[in-house]
């Protein structure tokens, strides 16, 4: 059975900083936009970005340029490929698609599902090889248990959190005032 992608979560920063930084990825310089741009789906979209163009290092069709990692074409079929002005524009557009409620994938749960839209055999590519090698990455990173954090953001803890320092200061009233 395929992967759910829908609730496939996120890999930590530390995940998406060593793997983008480890292919010397043009996403580093963005590495923060990046990561809060793709969150909710970090893993699918990391996994993603290695099929599509190696994370941003090597481009069939596409060119580095356009800042599409994730080789979105134009939205109503438009041919070639959109640009964008940042990397994380792109993320944020392919993220936009993926879960739009409207849009082509609003009916896919699993990987496979997804892939067969996002990469059809009609473009060129081998829907089922694009789906297994997107659920080996996504299994070969750890999930961020947790919602995923911005770099900078203290831990969150549940349970028993200390009170912070206050002042007991009494009020002294006349009986029957107040």
């Amino acid at each position: 059975m395929s992967t759910r992608w829908r609730s496939s979560g996120d890999v930590s920063f530390a995940t998406w900083r060593q793997v983008l930084a480890g292919v010397r990825s043009p996403l580093v310089a963005e590495l923060n936009a990046t990561y809060a741009t793709a969150a909710g789906y970090s893993r699918l979209c990391l996994a993603m970005l290695a099929v599509e163009s190696r994370y941003g290092t090597a481009f069939l069709r596409n060119s580095a340029a356009n800042r599409n990692a994730l080789n979105l074409r134009p939205r109503g079929g438009l041919p070639g490929f959109q640009a964008f002005a940042s990397w994380a524009e792109g993320i944020a557009e392919w993220r936009a698609r993926i879960t739009d409620p409207g849009y082509a994938y609003r009916d896919t749960e699993t990987v496979a599902e997804q892939v067969a839209i996002y990469a059809p055999a009609s473009d060129e590519n081998d829907p089922a090889a694009y789906a297994a090698a997107v659920e080996a990455l996504m299994r070969a990173w750890p999930v961020e248990v947790g919602p995923a954090k911005e770099p900078g953001m203290g831990a969150i803890v549940f349970g028993r959190v200390p009170h912070p320092a206050f002042f007991d200061h009494p009020l002294v009233k006349a009986e029957g005032f107040g």
